[in-house]
């Protein structure tokens, strides 16, 4: 899957990265700091695949 995804960090606004074979990369100052966060994940959609959105957690272990 290709195409172009929106991480949306509440509160915060968003940033809209390439997807490519399923997967992307991301590297953000917007979390401030450590621990567990959640974030909207929209994936804006393509020739053959319909828009979705889903919503990611994961840890930050650095900052």
């Amino acid at each position: 899957m290709n195409g172009r995804v929106r991480i949306l960090v509440a509160g915060k606004g968003g940033e809209t990265v390439r997807l490519r074979k399923g997967s992307f990369d991301l590297t953000s100052d917007e979390f401030g700091a450590v621990g567990e966060k959640v974030v909207s994940v929209r994936y804006l959609g393509s020739d053959l695949l319909k828009r979705s959105t889903d919503k990611v957690r994961f840890r930050v272990i650095r900052s």
